[in-house]
């Protein structure tokens, strides 16, 4: 299955750099977790921890004209507290990940948020899905280093996500560029125990700038 992904990955990635309407994308994030047993609904939240992506994304990919993609990798995690560990009442802890993501979302096109004739924004609210991948992950306790990733969670994940996008328009020389406001709710639960819940939560803002590609000389 994780050759598969990443076969899965590695096409995305070559569609992408195949289009003239690449773009570099980076953002900044907040994740965190729900997490617990189901028995009497006793989930908790757990802190949130700063992180940033960065990627590409581009348009019109397999000729489906409302459709955007994305291609990232992601640094996230989350960091909560562990109670009655051993003689203490409560343990920090931090769960590290370094991920590849593919975003897919549906664009219905812009809305009208000016009457001038010329405005410099256009405005987008895009929902989508998100698949995301795991290639490596940390656990740290705070007061014990040694103790590595008690809490075993699976490498795939997926969830939907929406965004927030306004558009700078290019006008003469002036750069164009996107901002966005994301959240991503993950559907899975990624816990390996039997008894336990775990879906992911993260919330991300981020800048987008084009790429001009250059046109090889016949």
């Amino acid at each position: 299955m994780k050759i598969i992904s990443i076969i899965g990955f590695i096409f995305a990635s070559l569609q992408i750099i195949a289009q003239p309407t690449l773009q570099i994308r980076t953002g900044f994030s907040g994740s965190f977790a729900k997490m617990g047993i189901p028995a009497g609904n006793s989930f908790v939240r757990t802190n949130v921890m700063p992180g940033f992506t960065l990627g590409m994304n581009t348009s019109n990919l397999f000729n489906f004209t409302k459709l955007d993609y994305e291609l990232n990798y992601a640094f996230d995690g989350h960091r909560y507290k562990i109670h009655n560990f051993i003689n203490e009442e409560k343990v920090a802890a931090k769960l590290i990940r370094h991920n590849l993501d593919l975003a897919v979302f549906y664009n219905p096109g812009n809305i009208l948020i000016s009457e001038k004739k010329k405005p410099k924004f256009d405005f987008f609210i895009k929902p989508g899905l998100w698949f995301d991948y795991i290639i490596h992950e940390t656990f740290k306790f705070y007061i014990d280093p040694a103790i590595h990733d008690p809490i075993p969670s699976k490498s795939l994940n997926w969830g939907g996500v929406i965004c927030f996008e306004l558009r700078k328009r290019k006008y003469k020389k002036q750069l164009p560029y996107n901002l966005d406001l994301r959240y991503y709710y993950g559907f899975l639960n990624i816990s390996q125990q039997r008894d336990t819940k775990w879906f992911t939560r993260k919330f991300e803002i981020g800048i987008t700038f084009p790429i001009k590609r250059v046109e090889s000389k016949k």
